[in-house]
């Protein structure tokens, strides 16, 4: 986005969602997901290089959380005062899911035009335009990832257990981060901020 923006639905490539009693299907050209709810099982076929399609079947069960990635590559360089740098992109937002065991299997992704804030600067040093327009893919995948939390009952990103060593708290009993001040669940406070 250079000065003004504005969003459309148009610049944005999407799967197809649809549901049919209690199976989601996610279709893409390369990719074909059906998550049935009521058994909690998730079909992933992925199109192989050479044709067929490779088959996963996994377990609501068997998973962790849902993960959200982000990515973007420049389309158009140029100058502004703050130096040489992108003035359009493309994005394109993941969401996938991770196993127990950490492995991660893609349903499906967002991709369209970005913006990128260039202000006067780029206008007047570079070749970006006042107006730019991207795509709603983020707008897209954070509402569906939403609904999928709810759907499949699983937490957006690596529970903190994962991430760190924790502990019970003692007055509560959630797990917490074994160096936490104080529980960021009940507000307990395990030790004295003057004695350190």
């Amino acid at each position: 986005m250079s000065l003004f923006g504005s969003k459309s639905s148009l610049l944005t490539l999407r799967p197809r969602l649809s549901r049919e009693g209690s199976i989601l299907h996610i279709n893409s050209s390369r990719r074909q997901v059906a998550i049935d709810l009521s058994r909690r099982n998730i079909l992933i076929r992925k199109r192989k290089f050479f044709g067929g399609w490779e088959e996963t079947l996994l377990h609501v069960d068997e998973l962790s959380h849902l993960d959200y990635g982000y990515k973007s590559h420049g389309t158009s360089w140029g100058m502004s005062f703050a130096g040489f740098g992108r003035q359009d992109e493309v994005e394109w937002f993941t969401i996938s899911v991770v196993t127990e065991s950490r492995e991660t299997h893609e349903l499906c992704s967002f991709f369209g035009e970005g913006a990128v804030f260039t202000g006067w600067s780029g206008v007047l040093l570079g070749d970006d335009s006042s107006w730019d327009v991207s795509g709603t893919q983020e707008e897209e995948s954070r509402s569906f990832i939403n609904e999928l939390k709810h759907l499949l009952d699983l937490p957006l990103g690596k529970p903190i257990e994962q991430m760190v060593d924790c502990v019970p708290c003692p007055e509560c009993g959630r797990n917490v981060a074994i160096y936490a001040p104080k529980c960021i669940y009940c507000g307990k406070v395990f030790k004295d901020p003057e004695s350190s």
